[in-house]
């Protein structure tokens, strides 16, 4: 049985999952990791580390301590539909991102990319739900 790395290296992204680290690589990380835990239970999806031919993780030195990453980007494949995956991705990030009013995640699908925040208005509701029209979801 492959694991989740070898599938979602062989595997085409459906999502990208951008935090914004705001200069505090700690507070995006954490961020990261806290996301990471609410998505691993949705059926279906793989997190992985990016495509083949994506950069990795740009290192940041710090005063104490080994370099830490600065991209807590989370990469979405599916082993299901994709729609209806695509879906319930946007719904775990909304209600993650409505734990804290201040909280902001873009989600990118090839050239197409929405922001959710944590208190969406009507608009924005609106944006999301072209965002996943646009993209197949």
């Amino acid at each position: 049985m492959a694991d989740a790395f070898s599938t979602a290296s062989s595997a085409q992204p459906i999502l990208k999952i951008e935090i914004p680290d705001d200069g505090d690589v700690f507070r995006s990380e954490r961020l990261a990791r806290s996301l990471r835990a609410d998505l691993a239970p949705v059926p279906g999806l793989i997190l992985g580390p990016g495509p083949a031919g994506t950069p990795p993780a740009q290192a940041k030195a710090q005063t104490k301590g080994p370099a830490v990453p600065t991209d807590p980007t989370l990469w979405i494949f599916g082993a299901t539909a994709v729609g209806t995956l695509s879906r319930m991705v946007v719904d775990v990030v909304k209600a993650w991102c409505a734990r804290d009013r201040h909280r902001t995640v873009r989600l990118v699908n090839g050239e197409k990319s929405v922001e959710v925040t944590g208190r969406p208005d009507a608009a924005q509701e609106r944006i999301i739900e072209d965002f996943l029209r646009d993209t197949g979801s």
